[in-house]
This record gives C-alpha cells, structure tokens and sequence, in this order.
C-alpha cells in the first residue's frame, strides 16, 4: 500500500504543478523562449501524469477484482459442470 499513497501523492502534486504552470502561462511578460519551455514542461507532466492515473486505475482494478487479496490464487480455478436432472 505504500505504493499506492507515493503514486497518489504524485498524481496530487503533478496536478498542482500543471495548475500552477498553466497560471505563470497566463502571465504577459514571459518571453517566447520562457513560453515554450513552460510549454514542454506541461507537455512532460501531462504525460507522467497520465502514466500515474493509468498505474493507479489498474491497481484499483486489481484489487476490486480480488488479486491482491491475501489468501487468493493467481491461477483459475478449475470448475467441474454437474448436470441437474428434473
């Protein structure tokens, strides 16, 4: 689970750092040099805050389905039919 808080930690401050990146864009006297790096800085953060959402998205998918759970098998289970007559 320690993974989990680091990557939710990352997600919340890759957010504020867009958040605050997006604001200093807005701001009229950063020269066109300054624009474009803040500009690949955003475009850098959009993509590892993509991988971390993704990451964080298939560990709650894992454990809503159980994998993750102490005492589960990775491997399926093999189910054996048994007709029922009436």
């Amino acid at each position: 689970m320690p993974d989990t808080m680091m990557r939710d930690r990352d997600i919340q401050s890759l957010k504020r750092l867009l958040r605050l990146a997006w604001k200093n864009l807005a701001s009229p006297s950063l020269t066109s040099p300054q624009r474009r790096e803040i500009l690949d800085q955003v475009k850098t953060c959009n993509t590892e805050l993509r991988r971390c959402i993704d990451a964080a998205e298939a560990d709650r998918r894992r454990q809503r389905n159980g994998r993750d759970l102490p005492g589960t098998l990775d491997c399926k289970p093999e189910f054996r039919f048994i007709a029922f007559n009436r």
